[in-house]
């Protein structure tokens, strides 16, 4: 065990990616280094902004305990103007540690050959009511549960598959605002597949040639409780054509009921009507798949969608143990450091979680023994 002797902070340090030091001296960060000096002006320097970023500090406070800990006497002043600089370094080091602890390679899910990743984004709003949204993307590998791709955008970079990069036998899953035809092509284009819930208003589905709209709704009226509605169709995004499935389920009449109550509330919230076409999609389960029938079963896609809820809990876990939802800076250049920071910070608990799989190796994950097979 390389790390069995080392101290909880040489422990930390040890995951940080060759050359984070010369990289602190790249960026500038210590330009005005009066503050911190010496050999390791550098550890010093991070270790009092994770003190702000991973414990939860305020600024005076974690200007207080640096001072008491002998790690520097900085005012709250001074470690918010370090703080403002330090967005590249943040950004560079989580990719590095993506690269290091989270490859592409042998992520596969068993049984399928395929790579199963779930995206999602979260909307971060600065305190005031002139504060700037920003978006967190972030992408899951649902088989190790560990991050494929972690991006920070302002608000006008919407929701959608082409945000991230796609490697052939990827199998991208997504909510509903996924659901865009330009997105899908972008996986389809790079050799992947989409598995993903869909509104019928806002993904036109068509029939096979591409011209003509297909009949959904009369054929999901056919669906007994329980029974499986398998389909092809297809997509049309500009010349090309996408060749999909749809496959839905009918929901029960609780299930149903819930969803619709929950749709007129944001309706009566959002002062507009809801037609009663609306109403009845509702009541079924709607998924848009690019996964070919002869291979993965309907069965198969219904059970891997339930999956995506993993990527839930982790923006849950974010916003609770973290505090990602909670922007304490008005300025744009200080938020956008503040949540690089977080996100490093996540990144490096995923990392030192990530690593005990070598000491305690399990099974196969939550996709042991896929059954996707027709």
């Amino acid at each position: 065990m390389a790390n069995e002797f080392l101290s909880d902070w040489e422990f930390i340090l040890s995951y940080l990616p060759e050359g984070w030091q010369q990289k602190f001296s790249e960026l500038k960060l210590l330009k005005f280094g009066r503050k911190f000096s010496g050999e390791d002006k550098e550890i010093r320097l991070l270790r009092v902004l994770l003190m702000h970023l991973a414990d939860g500090l305020s600024l005076r406070s974690t200007s207080e305990q640096a001072r008491m800990g002998g790690l520097a006497d900085i005012s709250d002043v001074g470690i918010l103007a370090r703080l403002r600089k330090s967005a590249p370094w943040f950004t560079w080091c989580t990719q590095e540690l993506l690269h290091r602890h989270f490859p592409i390679s042998h992520n596969t899910a068993p049984g399928s050959g395929l790579r199963f990743i779930a995206v999602d984004a979260s909307i971060v709003k600065e305190p005031g009511a002139t504060g700037s949204l920003w978006r967190f993307h972030y992408a899951m590998n649902l088989f190790t549960l560990s991050p494929a791709e972690i991006l920070l955008t302002d608000c006008k970079k919407g929701e959608s598959f082409a945000n991230f990069k796609v490697t052939r036998g990827d199998l991208f899953f997504g909510d509903r605002g996924y659901a865009k035809i330009p997105g899908i092509a972008h996986v389809i284009n790079n050799g992947g597949h989409v598995l993903c819930r869909f509104s019928p208003h806002l993904l036109p589905v068509k029939r096979g040639n591409g011209g003509v709209a297909f009949p959904l709704l009369a054929k999901l009226r056919q669906l007994t409780y329980g029974e499986i509605g398998d389909w092809d169709v297809c997509l049309r995004y500009g010349g090309q054509v996408i060749p999909g499935r749809v496959c839905a389920m009918k929901k029960t009449p609780l299930a149903a009921a819930r969803a619709k109550e929950e749709i007129l509330q944001e309706s009566s919230k959002k002062q507009r009507k809801t037609s009663a076409r609306t109403l009845e999609f509702a009541e079924y389960i709607l998924i848009f798949t690019t996964l070919p029938a002869e291979q993965y079963s309907n069965e198969f896609v219904l059970q891997t969608y339930r999956l995506r809820w993993q990527i839930e809990i982790f923006f849950k876990r974010l916003k609770s143990i973290l505090d990602v939802g909670h922007l304490p800076k008005y300025d744009p250049e200080c938020a956008k450091a503040y949540l690089c920071g977080k996100i490093f910070v996540a990144l490096l608990i995923e990392a030192i979680i990530h690593s005990a799989d070598d000491f305690f190796p399990c099974g196969n994950g939550p996709l042991d023994t896929p059954q996707h097979m027709a």
